[in-house]
């Protein structure tokens, strides 16, 4: 069982860190791949249940930073990524919308 200042650490690093998934700004897998590597660590060791104290304080530290300093390509990306979705999404409707007129 964790003492109560590891599972503070804990919940920030979850706040800090899951913006960066739960927003869309990059997949989960990548999210994780990239913190993982950012702290020196395998994807599969790459869970906050199993962080050290001191890797919590740093993925906090690093997590904040990315998204401070890329916060606006994070958006544009974003962005870019939903339209084109969008697109993709009207493409297959007139698809369907095609094959229904056909029958």
């Amino acid at each position: 069982m964790a003492d109560r200042e590891t599972r503070v650490l804990r919940k920030e690093a979850h706040a800090a860190f899951d913006p960066l998934w739960q927003n869309q700004y990059m997949s989960r897998t990548k999210a994780y791949t990239w913190l993982a590597a950012e702290l020196g660590i395998t994807y599969s060791d790459c869970h906050m249940a199993w962080l050290t104290k001191e890797q919590l304080i740093k993925a906090i530290e690093i997590c904040a930073e990315y998204i401070e300093l890329n916060i606006k390509s994070l958006q544009r990306r974003k962005a870019k990524y939903n339209a084109k979705a969008l697109e993709r999404n009207k493409r297959i409707a007139n698809s369907i919308d095609r094959r229904k007129a056909k029958r």
